[in-house]
């Protein structure tokens, strides 16, 4: 067969939930100095998933912006997280596409701002896939390879969402550009110094 499955379920089973044990009453305080070493600790599990599981992506992204000085509240986060990975085994299946390329960029971002928070929220990410028109249909439609996936920080200030989708889109679309010229050496081979 012309596919490969790749998976880190044997990563999965190592992980373990951060034992919580002193008092949940208050969520908004800090984390013991245990939990907090316990949840950096369990932080960079999640963060290694992150070479098979897209899905988990931006939430890892998320509670790596709390690794500092997480909070009760955000110990029953990750633990969330892990309890989610743990019951949806997923990993990255590649396959032999048969068609015509393209490349098919999907591209998203969060915006959130608050009275309390001097600074906004913004995160970004997209997925890269290399897609293969349908023999009959055209484009869109047939397979699809995912070939990249992120999600992080805007690189510049949004202070609403507008500015936010616009500029991951940006962000998004340099990144294509960049991988439709190493595609476009792949399908047509290299270019000479000329």
């Amino acid at each position: 067969s012309q596919e490969v499955y790749t998976h880190q379920d044997h990563c999965v089973a190592e992980l373990s939930v951060i034992p919580i044990t002193s008092s949940m009453e208050n969520p908004e305080d800090d984390a013991s100095w245990e939990e907090a070493v316990a949840f950096c600790s369990l932080l960079g599990g999640l963060s290694w998933l992150l070479i098979t599981r897209a899905d988990i992506a931006a939430f890892v992204g998320f509670l790596q912006r709390l690794a500092g000085k997480p909070l009760k509240r955000h110990l029953k986060m990750i633990n969330a997280v892990l309890k989610y990975v743990k019951r949806r085994s997923t990993g990255l299946r590649f396959v032999k596409l048969k068609g015509r390329p393209y490349l098919l960029v999907v591209a998203d971002s969060a915006y959130q701002s608050t009275e309390k928070r001097d600074d906004c929220i913004a995160m970004r990410g997209y997925f890269l896939f290399l897609a293969c028109a349908q023999e009959q249909g055209g484009f869109p439609g047939g397979q699809v390879q995912l070939l990249d996936f992120i999600v992080k920080r805007l690189h510049v200030v949004s202070r609403s969402a507008f500015a936010a989708e616009l500029r991951n889109v940006l962000e998004a679309a340099q990144d294509a550009i960049n991988s439709a010229v190493q595609f476009h050496e792949i399908y047509r081979g290299p270019y000479t110094a000329e």
